[in-house]
């Protein structure tokens, strides 16, 4: 009752401003669903579930809001959140700017939302942000639920315009990244969260350059990494590509979708991967790679594998395919990929994925895997658009797992001042 009388008051609020100082928009979202993923019972889940995502903009006042409710409808039973609600004041002269309410932040915990307020500082090339409050996890997504977090995080970006005599290569962006947070549920955890990318030009006048990422999260009570990203990426002329990468992904959610079940190597275990590619691209219409790559996971034995793939795209349309071979020794997985994605008419939109996949268990022998996934998206008019999503994964020695969804969104803008037109 307190979350719909929130969201009331929020209507109310956004409409008493005259259509001068602001306007309103947003979407209004209604899907039904059912499924039977592994979290479930065979006999799988059915529910309709109700959003509406609003905006308040102001840009003379510097003045902006947000709010999404949501409404699920399942085994009779309604459930309704509020997932945002927020009001962000800007301040130019001081270049900050004050948000407070429950909102949502991104970082190396994940996606989640937090109960208390947040403030940047913010010039050209540096950053600061303070927040703190209580998060709340968000479904089906990499995230975190607990009791408080407080953190800060800094962003410097440089053009150092670095170039050495002794070596081939020039600097010439830099970007830095590093932030402290305390996280508790239940136990306080201590973290140092970073990031670095460093990109620049391979002999000066050259169409080659080379970009070095990486990102992280330490924790200090454990003093151990997690969910480490170390990437280096250099290209020759445009057309040729080499990359090289360390990923240690320890997974936040039961739940992975069908790109990274089939689409990518990740499981529902901790794992690091060590990868070494090789990509070529003689057009801008297509292109090829070829990748080798050890994987090493909690509870299982170390492997090696490999990576094909290309892209073509036409006009309209883009095909993708790709190999993947994994060998565990006692275990190994093949995979042959293909997606296509189309746009048949300035309205309709299709996204059609499939899979073939053959694993050798040591637990239950042999299994074939045959998936498949639709998207499709229309546009009825320029505000409405209707989707539906269905995915079937057939397995020769388990019961089949199924999605099938269907939406209707509605996008809307009122009170919208000439000037921001």
């Amino acid at each position: 009752m307190k979350q719909l009388k929130a969201s009331i008051g929020f209507y109310i609020i956004a409409y008493a401003f005259p259509a001068y100082a602001g306007y309103l928009h947003g979407s209004i979202f209604n899907k039904v669903q059912v499924d039977n993923r592994q979290a479930f019972s065979h006999n799988g889940r059915q529910f309709a579930e109700s959003w509406g995502d609003f905006y308040y903009d102001d840009k003379f006042a510097n003045l902006h809001g947000g709010l999404l409710v949501g409404a699920r409808y399942q085994n009779a039973n309604p459930h309704y959140e509020l997932y945002r609600a927020f009001v962000r004041k800007g301040f130019k002269a001081l270049h900050s700017e004050i948000t407070l309410g429950r909102f949502e932040r991104a970082d190396n915990l994940g996606m989640y939302s937090i109960d208390g307020g947040d403030w940047r500082y913010h010039r050209k090339w540096f950053n600061i942000n303070f927040y703190a409050g209580k998060p709340r996890r968000i479904e089906d997504l990499k995230s975190e639920r607990g009791d408080s977090v407080f953190g800060t995080e800094s962003i410097l970006k440089l053009q150092p315009e670095w170039r050495s005599q002794h070596i081939p290569l020039t600097m010439e962006q830099a970007r830095i990244r590093i932030g402290y947070q305390r996280f508790k549920f239940k136990n306080i955890t201590h973290r140092i969260e970073f990031g670095t990318q460093l990109e620049g030009k391979i002999n000066a006048g050259d169409d080659s350059s080379y970009q070095l990422t990486s990102s992280g999260t330490y924790l200090i009570t454990k003093q151990q990494f997690r969910d480490l990203l170390v990437e280096g990426i250099i290209t020759f002329n445009k057309n040729y590509r080499i990359r090289g990468r360390y990923q240690r992904y320890n997974p936040k959610s039961g739940f992975l979708t069908f790109r990274e079940r089939f689409f990518q190597f990740l499981t529902r275990e901790r794992q690091q991967l060590y990868e070494l590619g090789f990509q070529r691209q003689p057009r801008y219409d297509i292109k090829w790679y070829l990748n080798g790559l050890r994987i090493t996971r909690a509870h299982s034995f170390t492997g090696y594998g490999a990576k094909a793939g290309f892209q073509k795209r036409w006009q309209n349309l883009t095909l993708t395919g790709q190999f993947h071979y994994l060998d565990y020794g006692t275990d190994s997985t093949k995979s042959l990929y293909f997606g296509l994605r189309t746009s048949p008419t300035s309205k309709l939109s299709l996204h059609l994925r499939t899979v073939l996949r053959d694993e050798q268990k040591q637990l239950y022998g042999s299994n074939r895997v045959i998936g498949n996934d639709l998207d499709i998206q229309y546009m009825i008019d320029n505000d409405l658009v209707i989707s539906a999503n269905g995915t079937y994964i057939w397995n020769s020695k388990r019961s089949g797992e199924y999605l099938g969804s269907l939406a209707i969104r509605y996008y809307f803008d009122y009170f919208k001042p000439k000037e921001a037109q």
